[in-house]
């Protein structure tokens, strides 16, 4: 599956501040960026963390890559991240991640609308049609997304009120059920983003602290409606790959790795094969000086 790397959507302006607005599905025709949310749903608190990361680019280094692929973000140091812990139970919170994507093609075509995430551990089968995941619902839903990122995109360090976004650094917020608009992440929320899609599809997106989760891409299929969502994981022959989120040693880290495919037996044998040839032709060589 090739998926086009698509360039950022805004330049950063001299006069403006350095603020780090995540791209998403309420800019058309711009490439989505993946982020963290971590929320405590009892608490009715959320942080999120724009990871600078372009789906395309990250999708190249690590979907099929036979050879193992990881990468890593902390959280140490993020002052919204240390005001986020403080105000919930760790013990608590779920944590998902996230990137979507709006084309400027119209809304209809194969490959358009694309919604990038994790699935909770045994949810993997929640994504077919029979849990009405269909190519309607997908555009239906980053349709009511696009609000969660005009909301969550003007507080914290993403952005303000009134100032041009900037789409190329990275920031971080902390919102709640109680703030304006729909920045918030959470459980049982009207518009907006939440673990379950706000009832969109049947699968959680939404993990504990410490559990891993497989990272799916779905998408148009074709100008069905009715039709079932084109639906992929990032994986080699080896697996899944798999994002993590946890408190290593009390340091908030989120990581993404991709285990490093096994050779299959015919490549043994093709590697023991050429082995006793170039040795074959050592010892000739040996022999005949």
């Amino acid at each position: 599956m090739m998926i086009k790397k698509i360039a950022a959507a805004a330049a950063l302006l001299a006069a403006a501040p350095a603020f780090a607005a995540i791209s998403g599905s309420n800019i058309a025709g711009a490439s989505g960026e993946l982020l963290l949310s971590v929320y405590d749903s009892t608490a009715k608190v959320s942080y999120t963390k724009d990871l600078g990361e372009l789906i395309g680019s990250f999708k190249a280094s690590a979907d099929a890559n036979e050879a193992g692929f990881t990468k890593s973000w902390s959280l140490a140091g993020d002052a919204n991240w240390t005001s986020f812990a403080s105000q919930v139970t760790l013990g608590n919170a779920n944590w998902l991640v996230f990137a979507s994507e709006k084309s400027t093609f119209g809304q209809t075509l194969p490959g358009n609308m694309r919604v990038y995430s994790t699935i909770k551990a045994g949810d993997e089968a929640k994504t077919g049609i029979a849990t009405n995941a269909t190519n309607l619902a997908i555009v239906n839903f980053i349709g009511g997304v696009a609000t969660f990122y005009s909301a969550v995109n003007v507080s914290g360090t993403h952005g303000v009120v009134g100032t041009a976004l900037d789409y190329a650094v990275n920031g971080s917020s902390v919102n709640l059920d109680s703030d304006s608009g729909n920045g918030y992440v959470g459980d049982g929320i009207t518009g907006g983003l939440s673990s379950n899609f706000n009832n969109t599809f049947k699968f959680s997106n939404a993990s504990a602290i410490g559990a891993s989760a497989q990272f799916d891409y779905l998408s148009r299929s074709s100008t069905a409606n009715a039709g079932a969502l084109a639906v992929d994981n990032f994986a080699n022959t080896a697996g899944s790959g798999l994002f993590t989120f946890s408190l290593q040693n009390g340091t908030p880290t989120l990581t993404y790795t991709l285990a490093a495919a096994v050779p299959e037996p015919s490549s043994y044998a093709m590697l023991l094969a050429g082995l006793l040839s170039i040795g074959f032709v050592a010892r000739r060589r040996n022999k005949q000086g």
